[in-house]
């Protein structure tokens, strides 16, 4: 899109249990590209999905909602322990530097996960993760508050929800200093959708710097 050089890229290394990153070539090169150009490479989960339970288990509503409804089985950090989750970031940080890309943040699929794996986040020497309202300075230990305007596309009726929400959305944020946009690849299927996403960000340029997650938060902890 014209006047947006920069964007936060959040890669899965085992997207699903499908081909994994190191094997994908094209993948590697392309990701190599964008970030040669300005763009950041995130660390988003290993496998964007839950695990087949070993064992049927009844972990309350609030988990049922959150991994079933609000997600399709896709919160894959919202219970993890802080050693389960330093295990997988520390491979998968070992992997990405092994493929040359400085990784300096990491991002829960659906931001949802445990006070564990923010500890565990920074153990592994991170920068920073997010949540939907907001950026978390792992290194001096604050919330910074922006929420992110994002769509849900997996229904017609996520979809007409979203697009009024964000409407509403935007507007109410399109003042504050720093303004998120979050996308999913599916978006770009549904023209709708796509329409008022890249209408947002149009507006979003208009006096506006585009920025990565790493180079704001690397500006606020340089004055800090």
């Amino acid at each position: 899109m014209e006047g947006l050089d920069c964007a936060s890229l959040l890669v899965v290394p085992h997207y699903h249990d499908g081909r994994r990153l190191e094997e994908d070539g094209e993948l590697v090169g392309w990701l190599k590209k964008r970030e040669a150009e300005g763009c950041e490479i995130v660390l988003h989960g290993h496998r964007h999905a839950l695990p087949p339970p070993a064992v049927e288990r009844w972990a309350g509503w609030r988990t049922w909602f959150l991994e079933n409804f609000y997600t399709s089985r896709e919160a894959e950090f919202l219970n993890l322990s802080q050693s389960q989750a330093v295990e997988l970031m520390g491979n998968d940080l070992a992997l990405f530097q092994k493929l040359g890309f400085g990784v300096k943040g990491f991002v829960a699929p659906a931001w949802l996960m445990s006070a564990g794996v923010v500890e565990a986040a920074r153990d592994c020497g991170l920068l920073y993760s997010n949540s939907l309202t907001g950026l978390m300075d792992l290194r001096h230990r604050c919330f910074i508050p922006a929420r992110t305007c994002v769509w849900s596309v997996r229904a017609g009726w996520r979809r007409v929800c979203s697009l009024a929400w964000n409407e509403v959305l935007f507007r109410s944020l399109c003042n504050e200093k720093l303004l998120r946009i979050s996308l999913h690849p599916g978006d770009v299927r549904h023209p709708a959708v796509w329409r008022q996403i890249k209408r947002l960000i149009g507006c979003a340029l208009s006096g506006r710097k585009p920025n990565t997650y790493g180079g704001w938060m690397a500006a606020v902890q340089s004055n800090q």
